[in-house]
């Protein structure tokens, strides 16, 4: 393919703003139009997306940068043989591509690097970023990863600036940029052990597809003959197929192992659709040119995963909590069971906690240890139908800390169910509900859920607090107005703490008030703290938690107001 046929989308892909019937929350209708062709004059090897631009790499060595509007950018192409590579970016001088026919395999951008990693066809591997604002050959500097010279593909993970290079010998090495340096370091390797998987070059070749999720947690690696990987963001295998892929069945045959041809993630992560070239499952012929059927498959598999990976906020330590697209995991025990009989209500339980000490860092008594290693068993929770009919996946999940209550977070609003009354509460008003979207996640405060969201009808940032056992309204909710969008949201006793997308920290505290009939929380700034200057973009940090620290060790400090709060924000 030598030509880039430009396509125009024409259609809303929003939702109007108060939608009352089922209809209107099907998939927007889009018109896929032909502006223009571009003949290249060479094979295209590999493309990408610049937000406003689109870059094409060619097989005759030269990178083109074309706008959307159908536009070249540029007084001619870039030839790859005019970018200068060294080892690190504050060389002086770089040396040029010395070999013959030179062009880009593959090649991924990263955002928070502003550069491509890429693979050359002889192997060789490395990161190609604009020393300035322009992308011209003049600008271009290329860097080095001097340890690989069989590279196959790669796949770059903008949240944790990491760029994955899959191998002719089955490994996959990952590598960052080193701050100071500018150079290429090696941060880890995904490889199977011989001592798991005897003989393991010979069976799976060459790592063929690499594929982060959505979250940017994990990350799938599948080889030329067969077989499938899923590994943590920094190198902890999960799962592996290799074991039942060259296996052999009972009657002495032997299993055709699953050769991935490509693979796509889901929506959050809970599917990878994959097409398999294998002559097994649910398959469809297709003619090669030798009139020789080749058959492939289309599987889907579906995943659950920590709520901390996305809604990382540790105010529970004693319950492990899974979600997936419409179900929570939960292993807590028994909810009922752990119900203390001195105090029936969930409103004393959080005070006899509050009332062990001003210090108590929340960890497991010798009761909920006990608790906790006695079930083994997993509640399933599925959430409420009519939440998830127009609110379909779960993006956010959070329990409390006494593991009796869930709250979970769609495409809009937010729905919350008791593991005692085993009862969902929902919005009484859809509009409240269709109006409200949770951006920094939520978490539980004593009785009460804390969301950072935005308000769609009245275009405002905001922090809103609920009472769990109120009626699911806006009427019984303290809103809270917030200057620039909540990215992540964490509570430390009685201060909630915002991490927003200006690279600031901001502090609140929380008071529980029980003046009406029902109690209410009141809010009010503490403190802000501007983070621009260490962080270079929001979307790296990870997570953001508050830590006492106490001024004088081995004096007892009787005003709570004599330990500092200090920010812990954990950036990648």
């Amino acid at each position: 393919m030598s030509s880039v046929p430009l396509t125009v989308v024409r259609g809303s892909p929003h939702m109007k703003g108060t939608p009352h019937y089922k209809e209107e929350q099907c998939a927007p209708l889009l018109n896929l139009e032909k502006k223009q062709i571009l003949d290249l004059q060479a094979s295209i090897t590999s493309l990408q997306s610049m937000l406003e631009d689109l870059l094409v790499a060619t097989v005759d060595g030269l990178l083109h940068l074309i706008h959307w509007d159908g536009v070249i950018n540029g007084r001619k192409a870039i030839n790859l043989c005019t970018v200068p590579f060294s080892v690190d970016l504050h060389s002086s001088r770089g040396s040029f591509l010395g070999f013959e026919d030179v062009h880009i395999r593959d090649m991924e951008y990263c955002a928070t690097l502003d550069g491509f990693a890429v693979v050359f066809n002889d192997g060789r591997v490395g990161f190609i970023t604009p020393m300035s604002s322009g992308f011209t050959a003049e600008q271009l500097h290329g860097v080095w990863a001097q340890d690989v010279l069989d590279g196959t593909c790669v796949a770059v993970n903008n949240k944790y600036q990491l760029m994955a290079f899959g191998c002719a010998n089955g490994s996959v090495q990952v590598y960052t940029i080193d701050n100071t340096t500018g150079a290429m370091q090696l941060s880890h390797k995904l490889e199977l052990t011989p001592k798991q998987y005897p003989d393991i070059w010979n069976k799976t070749g060459a790592v063929r597809l690499i594929k982060w999720s959505p979250d940017s947690c994990v990350v799938m690696v599948t080889w030329e003959y067969g077989g499938l990987s899923l590994w943590s963001v920094f190198g902890a295998q999960l799962i592996c197929t290799l074991g039942g892929d060259f296996a052999y069945r009972s009657d002495g045959t032997k299993k055709d192992p699953l050769k991935i041809s490509s693979m796509s993630w889901g929506s959050e992560g809970y599917h990878l659709w994959v097409i398999d070239a294998s002559n097994s499952g649910n398959i469809m012929p297709e003619k090669t040119c030798k009139n020789e059927a080749k058959r492939f498959g289309i599987l889907q598999f579906q995943f659950i995963k920590s709520a901390l990976t996305i809604n990382p906020c540790i105010s529970n330590q004693e319950q492990v909590l899974l979600q997936g697209e419409d179900r929570l995991y939960l292993n807590c025990g028994d909810a009922i069971q752990t119900q203390n009989p001195r105090s029936s209500t969930a409103h004393s339980e959080h005070k006899a906690i509050r009332e062990r000490g001003q210090f108590s860092d929340g960890s497991l008594d010798s009761q909920g240890l006990s608790t906790l290693l006695g079930h083994r068993h997993w509640h399933v929770v599925q959430i409420h139908s009519t939440y998830l009919e127009i609110n379909w996946p779960i993006r956010f999940s959070a329990i409390d800390k006494l593991g009796q209550n869930v709250a979970v977070v769609g495409k809009f609003g937010f729905a919350h169910y008791s593991l005692l009354s085993k009862k969902w509460k929902l919005f009484g008003n859809i509009t409240q509900e269709q109006t409200m979207t949770v951006t920094g996640g939520l978490v539980w405060w004593t009785d009460f859920i804390v969301t950072a969201c935005y308000n769609l009808s009245g275009r405002q940032e905001e922090l809103r607090v609920y009472l769990r056992t109120a009626n699911l309204d806006n009427a019984f909710a303290h809103i809270t107005k917030v200057q620039a969008e909540t990215l992540l949201l964490s509570v430390f006793r009685d201060i909630i703490i915002l991490f927003r997308a200006d690279c600031s920290i901001c502090l609140y505290s929380i008071e529980r008030k029980s003046d009406g009939p029902n109690p209410t929380a009141s809010i009010q700034v503490l403190q802000e703290v501007s983070m621009s200057r260490y962080i270079p973009h929001p979307f790296l940090v990870v997570s953001v938690t508050l830590t006492s620290v106490r001024t004088e060790t081995g004096i007892s400090l009787k005003m709570p107001q004599q330990v500092l709060y200090t920010p812990t924000v954990s950036k990648l």
